[in-house]
């Protein structure tokens, strides 16, 4: 007779794949609510003072890990910075 031994994960292991999953799920979400921001600051701005001059990639270590998002730079035409 053969026995059918399944090997199942333990609680931690479980545990560890969930926070994995939800770490990549949030960092998407987080990524998204960011550029959505940005594109909002983008169409609000006041576009005579503030002088869009590059989309560049930008990094930050969260809760939920590395997130790489595009961000847009401005200058300050008055201030010059």
């Amino acid at each position: 007779m053969q026995k059918n031994n399944t090997v199942y994960p333990n609680l931690k292991q479980i545990e560890q794949l969930v926070w994995r999953q939800l770490q990549e799920t949030f960092s998407k979400v987080m990524k998204t609510l960011l550029e959505d921001m940005d594109k909002q600051i983008a169409e609000e701005r006041d576009k005579k003072r503030y002088r869009l001059i590059d989309k560049r990639k930008y990094h930050i270590t969260s809760l939920f890990g590395e997130i790489e998002l595009n961000r847009n730079y401005y200058r300050d035409r008055e201030t010059g910075e």
